[in-house]
């Protein structure tokens, strides 16, 4: 191995670890990994079929990690009229390795939900997901009953013991608790505590402090304007039923000094993440917004 091979792998290895990271921060689970997502891998039966739903808006972003390209984002949101007070949503999430960090390791996620938006919130009914890393493969399938209690199908089974249902109640999926987020900040600004739960353990995702802020032209970003800036935390070990919820020491792996960039890009929807800004042991992670689509 070259001196220059040495110094890369590490770096490359710790850019995989921030950009997958950095996911969390968005509001996708940890859930996948590999090359890009095929025609067949992609057909989670969550949505309905191709067509019948069609996302009416889906954004394109670039995670950069040590200034190297290492993720590429997408995440698509379809919102459809459901009588006069409630819309159905359907969200897609996808992520894959690219450049550099693409040849050594593979790196694939995908995720959807579905579910109903009232004025009392986000209520999801189906989640599903898919991830693959090096060879590995999880799924996770979960619905919501009636009183919004989910349960969890998660393959192979976590070798952790399982979340009670007592703990699980009322908690959101992790698309679910990205949108809650969203439209929190859109409404009053960056004040919202939401509880998600995964399929394998429960986690807090936080923010607060809202700024507005002036973003510069950049070539990296497709946006340019005023934006809503707001601090972002993650609390990964709430299992309190197991006497574990004390933060304690963040692992290297996880992002901190999160900060999340929201503005009105696409008429319709309230204001969506434009850029992501974070720092963990690996180094700084960036996500820019590179390509806006509407149906």
């Amino acid at each position: 191995m070259t001196k220059r091979a040495r110094y890369l792998l590490p770096t490359l290895l710790g850019a995989r670890r921030s950009a997958a990271a950095i996911t969390v921060a968005a509001g996708g689970a940890l859930l996948l990994s590999g090359a890009p997502v095929t025609a067949e891998q992609d057909q989670l039966s969550v949505l309905p079929p191709a067509g019948a739903a069609p996302a009416d808006v889906t954004l394109h972003y670039e995670v950069m990690v040590g200034g190297l390209h290492a993720t590429s984002l997408q995440f698509s949101l379809s919102l459809e009229e459901n009588g006069s007070d409630e819309e159905l949503y359907h969200g897609r999430f996808k992520a894959w390795a690219e450049g550099m960090l693409s040849w050594i390791v593979d790196f694939e996620m995908a995720s959807e939900i579905s579910g109903k938006l009232s004025s009392s919130g986000f209520s999801p009914e189906r989640y599903q997901a898919r991830s693959a890393w090096g060879g590995n493969e999880r799924t996770v399938a979960m619905t919501f009953d009636d009183s919004g209690l989910p349960d969890a199908n998660v393959v192979p089974q976590p070798e952790r013991p399982p979340v009670p249902a007592e703990y699980r109640d009322g908690k959101l999926d992790p698309l679910s608790t990205l949108l809650t987020l969203i439209y929190g900040a859109a409404a009053g600004g960056c004040n919202d505590q939401v509880e998600a739960y995964d399929g394998r353990r429960i986690y807090r995702v936080a923010t607060k402090n809202a700024a507005n802020v002036v973003l510069p032209k950049s070539g990296s970003n497709v946006y340019e304007g005023p934006a809503t800036a707001c601090q972002v935390s993650v609390d990964r070990e709430l299992e309190v039923w197991r006497g574990e919820n004390t933060p304690g020491k963040p692992k290297k792996r996880y992002l901190q000094d999160i900060t999340a960039y929201f503005a009105p890009i696409a008429e319709g929807f309230p204001s969506l993440p434009v850029r992501l800004e974070a720092e963990s042991g690996f180094g700084g992670a960036r996500a820019h917004l590179v390509k806006i689509e509407r149906n």
